[in-house]
């Protein structure tokens, strides 16, 4: 089970399709509601008769809150519930790293992902501070420090249209600094209502995971990109992929927890503001549970009649269901991505299956040669 919480809605960024929206009265947790926030998930955890779980910090920008509050919060909640395996994640731009937030990630052993829209010239072109200043320099120096440290790091992009065909050797930096790189399309939420230069068209982003996937081949990259990892995996040993945006159970395995304690089913729907399921205070209401009862059955028993019987319902289990609700769509509507994740299955089947034969073949035949000299 996963706990998200943004706790601040500000950022020390403006983004150009920042999906919190408007900042200019930005809203944060205190001290005292952020351990409420986190006991409320460690006993909703416990009630579930689990025994481990992850909270992900986020936001808006989470270093913009004092370190001490986290190192309080954590401290408490881990204390409070010593039969509970707590992991600790943050989500971060990572503008504000300095060896105070360094040393508390070290002593939470707290994991690091940080935003990073691939190059810097596409990055300097969509993620600015609040002066307008680029930041990918600051933003991979404060990265080279986290690894420098040996702390574990992962890179978060987000792909606007801008990326589409723009330079892919950023890729070669993440595989030198052995740091993970997830590739997320671009959600029409907050700041991205105002910027359709900035959509993706349907397709476009499986294209670009191909290319991608094309682009590591070629360079014998031995870097882990999701969700290619995670499909190829699943094409492979014939299993179902992990991440929630594959996880038909997902509504069991997710909350998220807004600034003033309302309770959502995840991040996205934190971000749009609605379909809240109850709150810190008072708990999931029934109408909350209905809601997220009809969220599972969206993916399980109740799919859009178009997913029936499709060749890649095993591997999506009918896609996320966030982008049906800001667009007020029904439930009963395929996910955004349908098209993307049909044209990234069937590359992987097709012309990526024929690359992996091409590259094990190569990798066989060089190990062989070594043999013979040996």
């Amino acid at each position: 089970m996963t706990l998200i919480l943004k706790a601040l809605t500000g950022c020390n960024l403006r983004c150009a399709y920042c999906s919190v929206g408007d900042k200019s009265r930005p809203k944060s947790m205190d001290r005292e509601r952020m351990l409420d926030a986190l006991r409320f998930f460690a006993r909703h955890v416990r009630q579930r008769g689990k025994t481990e779980a992850s909270v992900i910090f986020h936001g808006g920008e989470p270093l913009l809150l004092p370190p001490e509050q986290y190192d309080y919060c954590i401290s408490a909640v881990r204390a409070e519930f010593p039969d509970l395996n707590l992991d600790m994640l943050m989500q971060s731009n990572g503008l504000l790293l300095n060896e105070t937030w360094l040393d508390l990630l070290e002593k939470h052993k707290i994991s690091l992902g940080l935003s990073i829209d691939g190059g810097q010239a596409v990055h300097d072109g969509q993620r600015r501070d609040v002066s307008g200043a680029p930041t990918w320099q600051r933003i991979m120096a404060g990265l080279r420090r986290l690894r420098e440290r040996g702390l574990h790091a992962a890179a978060l992009m987000v792909v606007t249209k801008a990326a589409l065909e723009a330079d892919l050797d950023f890729l070669q930096i993440f595989e030198t600094l052995d740091v993970p790189l997830k590739v997320n399309p671009l959600l029409s939420l907050g700041e991205a209502l105002s910027r359709p230069e900035l959509a993706l068209e349907p397709g476009e982003y499986g294209r670009f995971l191909a290319r991608v996937f094309r682009y590591a081949a070629e360079h014998s990259l031995r870097l882990r990109i999701s969700p290619l990892a995670e499909l190829l995996t699943a094409l492979l040993f014939e299993e179902k992929p992990r991440g929630c945006t594959f996880d038909p159970l997902c509504s069991r395995r997710f909350l998220s927890i807004d600034p003033e304690g309302t309770v959502y089913p995840c991040g996205h729907f934190a971000d749009g503001g609605c379909f809240a399921i109850g709150t810190v205070a008072g708990g999931i209401t029934a109408e909350g549970a209905a809601r997220l009862e009809r969220l599972e059955a969206r993916r399980t028993c109740s799919l859009p009649p178009v997913c029936r019987g499709c060749r890649e319902l095993p591997y999506c289990a009918a896609g996320c269901s966030c982008d049906r609700v800001f667009t007020e769509r029904t439930l009963q509507e395929p996910s955004a991505m349908c098209q993307d994740i049909k044209y990234i299955l069937n590359f992987l089947r097709t012309e990526g299956a024929d690359i992996l034969k091409e590259q094990l073949t190569t990798q066989r035949d060089e190990l062989l040669a070594q043999l013979e000299k040996a």
